[in-house]
């Protein structure tokens, strides 16, 4: 399975808090979750990026949704092979378009590693707000680190197309 592979690279270990899961585990939960964001009894929504009908090269995902508050967690990832390239931003657009557009969301947000340059950049290029830093939030590979909080909300979304 690919996206166990990606939750592998180098890249992935060093930015995100991820907990070791066999490709069984990770089908399972691929299983649970939605793609239809419509649907509220479901708080987690993922999708696969195709570079093209035969090609995945990421998933992008919201999760966590509170559908009474109105807000969602949105996450990315795209295979070290393809990053540098501009897909993770044009799948993030993407994603928060769809969000926007088929959900009742009215703000997204990422909380990303503080030294994740990329997935910085990846959010300010999609009109992403920086509304701070949250010290020593995560632990990576044992390690405490601070997690910017980058957010779009619907209506600035709106203005933006």
């Amino acid at each position: 399975m690919l996206w166990h592979g990606w939750r592998n690279e180098p890249t992935t270990q060093r930015h995100n808090p991820v907990d070791p899961l066999s490709v069984e585990e990770l089908a399972y939960r691929l299983s649970q979750i939605g793609s239809d964001c419509a649907d509220e009894s479901r708080t987690d929504f993922r999708w696969m990026v195709e570079l093209d009908a035969t090609t995945l090269i990421g998933t992008v995902a919201i999760k966590d949704i509170s559908w009474r508050m109105g807000y969602g967690e949105l996450a990315w990832g795209i295979g070290e092979a393809y990053q540098g390239q501009g897909w993770g931003t044009q799948a993030v657009a993407l994603l928060i378009e769809r969000v926007f557009t088929t959900s009742r969301v009215v703000r997204q947000f990422a909380a990303i590693h503080d030294e994740n340059w990329a997935s910085r950049r990846i959010a300010e290029k999609n009109n992403m707000a920086y509304e701070g830093l949250l010290r020593k939030h995560f632990i990576i590979k044992g390690r405490r680190v601070n997690e910017c909080i980058y957010s779009i909300l619907r209506d600035e979304w709106e203005r933006s197309t």
